[in-house]
């Protein structure tokens, strides 16, 4: 199938099939699914997976060194694992997908580079300041609700900065490296769905020309 987009009727060949955009998408997908060559479309089947998994990793180290920091041992960890790892890794799949994948199968932006920012500034948003920020403060009530180590109120903030800032300190070159592999994996990843999304429709409208 070759997808054609038009805002205007006149410019619709007449035998053309008119789509709305959600089976306009769901025959893409279903395009992709079905094509043989795994290699071909693989970013495109589990680019947003994969992304999904980098943040998911992302979550567990920082929520792990929180939580060992507050010497929490077992305390809390279902109530800090799923909003900081579990979370973070569902939004971030579904998000490439819908809104990153989406706009390419349909071609609904012009700008390869913007597609490309825009999926890398969420995935960093998501997989890595949105962890960054919910763990210590997650932490931090448990530890203050378990007695497992001595930490300062909330009225005393000066002092809780400085507690923040001594356990977050062994963090910094972390940060640093995750936050370029975030960056760098999501530009490449959509950088390559263009790339085989493409392929395949130049693949499909030679095969549409030749038949």
């Amino acid at each position: 199938m070759v997808l054609l987009s038009s805002n205007r009727l006149e410019d619709v060949p007449k035998d053309a099939v008119i789509l709305t955009e959600g089976e306009a998408l769901r025959l893409q997908w279903e395009e992709v699914d079905e094509y043989r060559g795994e290699q071909k479309l693989w970013s495109l089947r589990h680019g947003a997976s994969l992304l999904g998994c980098l943040s998911a990793a992302t979550g567990i180290y920082i929520n792990h060194h929180y939580r060992s920091r507050l010497r929490l041992g077992k305390y809390g960890a279902f109530s800090t694992y799923l909003p900081i790892v579990v979370l973070p890794a569902l939004v971030t799949t579904a998000y490439h997908k819908t809104f990153i994948q989406s706009a390419i199968i349909l071609r609904q932006e012009p700008c390869p580079l913007c597609v490309q920012i825009r999926a890398s500034f969420f995935q960093t948003c998501c997989g890595l300041v949105y962890p960054a920020a919910l763990a210590p403060v997650a932490s931090y009530m448990f530890a203050v609700r378990q007695f497992t180590y001595r930490l300062p109120p909330f009225s005393k903030p000066k002092e809780l900065f400085a507690v923040y800032r001594k356990m977050t300190k062994p963090l910094s070159m972390f940060f640093s490296i995750a936050l370029a592999i975030h960056v760098i994996t999501a530009m490449a990843l959509t950088q390559r769905e263009i790339l085989e999304f493409h392929g395949l429709e130049q693949e499909t409208l030679t095969k549409t020309n030749l038949g």
